[in-house]
């Protein structure tokens, strides 16, 4: 168990959570932070101490580059529709994506971070019916419905400034990863035929090379998948349920071969609910885990050994979102007292890096 250390003074108006990400090889975070004014700060927050260095930027969903020399993030100023991307040494930003795109609000690294994708929302098209024929006339009259939309996944090399669409479906497309030569998906497929209307989850690995979609697991049973892939990109984990008990709120941690294969589940005593993180040894995952309102931070191998990382009782709903090292699993939660806080657990001890404030 670890105790909790505050790190941070609480003393400030309530601020608000814009993501945050660890940067490798460090125990440092980019972390994004707003104010009542609707802006959002970029800082770089010392993981083992809750120092915080303005970027003097502004923006939200920071996601560092392998190699930590850079992070893309959105810009609020075009209402989180252009990708950015700020170099840590030299303090450039460029903006990357087109404002004629509407941004579906995913983009993530390659592993040599010579390249980005992200998911694009095409806007429907409309449909012309024929409603009604006058008599002796060819005048008709139409009605116009329109189509569903369509999501594609585009890729950026970020030295021709080149994009290159690789998927195009009608399926919602959630939780992209890159994975070497496989981009790893979560797409949400409706059901609108007969009594079943909820939409279905099923996890699609795309073959850059290919070109070739492949369904690893199919009709999932929640709406949340989360697929994660391993950092040598031969597993997946994600949240599974497969008698669909407890839709769409608590799994079970699993994982599958990239490749496709059988599902392994890791956890059965424990709740699956929200998000999960590799360790970046590849030797296991980190999960949240709870019954009710409140969470804890969890750890499974590969042979579904856990442990449970977190003491504070009083934790709601945490988020995993960054594995800075071995030692240091960063997460967002919130406490009984609607406080928000940035907060960071070791093998050592769990500390708040950031207070966010109450609401």
């Amino acid at each position: 168990m670890l105790s909790l250390e505050m790190v941070f003074d609480k003393r400030f108006s309530p601020l608000k959570f814009g993501g945050f990400d660890a940067i490798p090889d460090s125990t440092d975070l980019v972390v994004s932070t707003g104010n009542s004014d609707g802006s959002y700060l970029l800082q770089r927050l010392e993981g083992l101490t809750g120092k915080r260095t303005s970027l003097n930027i502004q923006g939200r969903s920071p996601k560092v580059s392998p190699d930590g020399v850079q992070f893309l993030f959105t810009s609020v100023e075009h209402q989180d529709r252009t990708i950015c991307c700020y170099h840590l040494t030299t303090e450039d930003v460029v903006e990357l994506f087109p404002s004629d795109l509407v941004f579906a609000g995913q983009v993530c690294w390659s592993p040599d971070a010579d390249r980005i994708v992200t998911v694009v929302k095409v806007e429907p098209s409309l449909e012309a019916i024929p409603a009604k024929r006058f008599p002796d006339s060819s005048a008709r009259v139409y009605s116009v419905r329109p189509l569903q939309p369509a999501y594609e996944i585009r890729i950026l090399e970020l030295d021709t400034r080149r994009w290159t669409t690789v998927y195009h479906g009608g399926e919602l497309i959630r939780d992209l990863s890159w994975a070497g030569n496989y981009l790893v998906f979560h797409a949400v497929v409706p059901l609108l035929t007969g009594t079943d209307s909820d939409p279905k989850g099923e996890i699609r690995v795309l073959d850059l090379q290919t070109g070739n979609a492949v369904t690893v697991v199919e009709k999932g049973g929640v709406q949340h998948l989360r697929p994660v892939p391993s950092p040598d990109g031969r597993l997946i984990a994600f949240n599974y349920d497969p008698n669909n008990l407890h839709y769409p709120y608590f799994c079970h941690l699993a994982v599958v071969p990239t490749d496709g294969g059988s599902v392994r589940q890791l956890t059965r005593d424990k709740f699956i609910n929200g998000t999960s993180a590799w360790a970046p040894n590849g030797e296991g995952i980190y999960f949240v885990f709870g019954e009710g309102v409140y969470r804890q931070i969890g750890f499974s191998d590969l042979s579904g050994n856990t442990r449970v990382l977190t003491d504070s009782s009083s934790w709601k709903k945490p988020s995993i979102v960054a594995v800075s090292d071995r030692s240091m699993v960063g997460f967002h939660a919130t406490d009984a007292d609607c406080r928000s806080f940035i907060a960071a657990s070791t093998q050592e001890k769990e500390k708040v890096l950031l207070d966010l404030g109450q609401f």
